[in-house]
């Protein structure tokens, strides 16, 4: 049996992590559309580099092909990050060291599985939505990492880290985008989910509620607190 790369072994944790929290089950998987900034050049043509997020150090590249339901979707996530996941696995430990890589690697995962599942229901998805659920899952994802090999999924610590503590770092278009899903992420975990444990119903009820939901629903709930 050929040997899992181990970048595979991470993509696959946090997208059967996702599938059960959200309760979606897809054959598409990230690790098959994962593309080189040269492949996106190639695919998509020399205007591919003037979006911010090609220059970002990891992003998620949408086309719609033709007028049916096809479409093109890559995930590039830059070579610096997939070399300290592949050195540093979080799978084995998640530490300070490589929490800042495997967070870009899960917000990747989470933007791919929300646009699918949106397309699956033929719903649209805005950038804020995305970015918003991008934070609640990289602390989702990574809490429950922990909680695994610790008995212990330091909630509180890894929203200080994520959301008080760190600094935004983007190009500068897409900062005051960042800066509200920032501040949409910390409104859901301190006044909606509060103190609940990741893995009891009634907090695994209210993230898939809001998953599933469109962002008219979620802004009206996230903007009153």
């Amino acid at each position: 049996m050929p040997e899992i790369h181990p970048l595979n072994q991470i993509v696959h944790h946090i997208e059967e992590t996702l599938g059960k929290i959200y309760g979606f089950t897809h054959d598409i998987s990230v690790s098959n559309h994962l593309v080189s900034r040269e492949q996106l050049k190639t695919f998509l043509g020399a205007k591919v580099e003037t979006t911010p997020e090609f220059h970002s150090r990891a992003g998620v590249f949408v086309v719609q092909e033709g007028q049916g339901d096809d479409f093109f979707i890559g995930v590039h996530v830059d070579e610096k990050v997939q070399f300290q996941l592949n050195q540093d696995s979080p799978l084995k430990a998640v530490h300070i060291e490589n929490l800042d890589s495997f967070w870009v690697l899960i917000e990747e995962i989470s933007h791919f599985h929300l646009i699918v599942n949106r397309v699956f229901t033929g719903k649209k998805v805005s950038k804020l939505e995305l970015e918003w659920q991008g934070e609640i899952d990289k602390l989702v994802v990574s809490a429950l990492t922990l909680f695994a090999q610790h008995g212990d999924p330091c909630i509180e610590e890894l929203q200080v880290l994520l959301h008080e503590s760190s600094s935004i770092s983007a190009v500068k278009e897409l900062e005051g985008l960042y800066t509200d899903a920032n501040l949409f992420a910390i409104r859901f975990w301190r006044r909606i989910l509060k103190n609940k444990h990741l893995l009891d119903k009634k907090a695994i009820e209210l993230l898939r509620e809001f998953y599933w939901a469109p962002w008219t629903y979620k802004y009206s709930k996230l903007s009153k607190i």
